[in-house]
């Protein structure tokens, strides 16, 4: 038997646990605040695209000029970078990429490469190449992620392709 609410039977006269989905109406909605739960949700995302190349070859952590800006809604917020190029040219080359953010290293090794590529042949090779990184928010004040690289050998280039430019995403995951 229903339990009608009305103003003058009040919600106190409900039993926790007596409603259950089948009672909500398909088109009820519902405030976003009031979910709750540990699968998470995206409270926002931001993308860039970039044109252009890059060659560099250094032992170094070199800044590639990709980078991007988020201000997060939450402090306690997972944010997932990712950068992606279709077209990496290198020759005779080892190298490996991280996402810097502030300036500062994402990875907590010096010399960890979240993406690493490896060649050892005199002939030029293209691949795509996708860098990942996911960090807790820690605050809500604007942050900047970019990519860097290093490596050895002969030549290494970052570039887009007339159909295929770089990209640049960050996911903002409530935790």
């Amino acid at each position: 038997m229903a339990t009608l609410i009305s103003g003058s039977t009040g919600v106190d006269k409900i039993q926790d646990g007596t409603i259950v989905n089948a009672d909500i109406a398909s088109g009820a909605a519902i405030a976003g605040t009031k979910i709750n739960g540990s699968f998470g949700k995206v409270l926002q995302i931001k993308t860039a695209q970039f044109t252009g190349s890059v060659a560099t070859m250094s032992s170094s952590w070199v800044a590639l000029p990709d980078q991007l800006s988020i201000t997060p809604i939450s402090a306690t917020s997972k944010l997932y970078v990712t950068c992606q190029s279709s077209n990496v040219w290198f020759r005779n080359a080892q190298f490996g990429y991280q996402i810097f953010r502030d300036g500062n290293q994402t990875s907590s090794s010096a010399d960890f490469w979240q993406s690493y590529v490896h060649n050892s042949s005199g002939s030029n090779i293209q691949i795509p190449v996708t860098v990942p990184c996911v960090v807790t928010s820690g605050n809500t004040n604007s942050t900047t992620f970019r990519l860097y690289t290093k490596g050895s050998g002969d030549y290494h280039k970052w570039q887009d392709i007339s159909d295929g430019d770089r990209l640049m995403v960050i996911m903002e995951i409530e935790a």
